[in-house]
């Protein structure tokens, strides 16, 4: 369980701990809802009037989901692996029926990878925006993660 809360605004910036966030908190945000924070500090509305809002509340949840969900499409097999092992929290022995294959090291390898390629930007400045998910990947594999 993480103890770290982040605003939607900054879980835009999908860095590896906005992820794991999202990945952690997935069924509530497909319920189109943001985990609330846990503290001891409430908002007040100023002057007891509640701000009005231009969009549904569930609209920036969505748009993110969106996004991350884009991101992950864009990996093939690895990123249909993420979704299962990290997203709908498969047990080994399902990823083992699916894959044939149930090496730890191995599906974390592939899920790591993928993060790196939902975030943006990988090791030695690789970036997803301008390479294709096998492009991302042969170079990803060359400085320093080996398959």
């Amino acid at each position: 369980m993480l103890k770290d809360w982040y605003s939607i605004t900054a879980a835009w910036r999908l860095n590896p701990n906005h992820i794991l966030f999202i990945c952690e908190h997935y069924e509530l945000l497909c319920d189109g809802r943001w985990p609330e924070k846990k503290s001891g500090y409430i908002d007040s509305p100023l002057d007891g009037k509640s701000q009005i809002k231009p969009y549904a509340p569930f609209e920036k949840v969505m748009q993110l989901l969106a996004e991350f969900h884009w991101r992950i499409d864009q990996c093939g097999e690895d990123g249909k692996l993420f979704r299962a092992f990290k997203l709908q929290k498969y047990d080994l022995e399902l990823i083992k029926k699916i894959t044939g294959r149930v090496d730890e090291d191995w599906i974390d390898r592939r899920c790591h990878r993928v993060v790196d390629y939902i975030k943006g930007i990988g090791k030695e400045g690789i970036d997803r925006r301008r390479r294709s998910y096998k492009d991302f990947c042969s170079n990803w594999g060359r400085i320093g993660n080996r398959e």
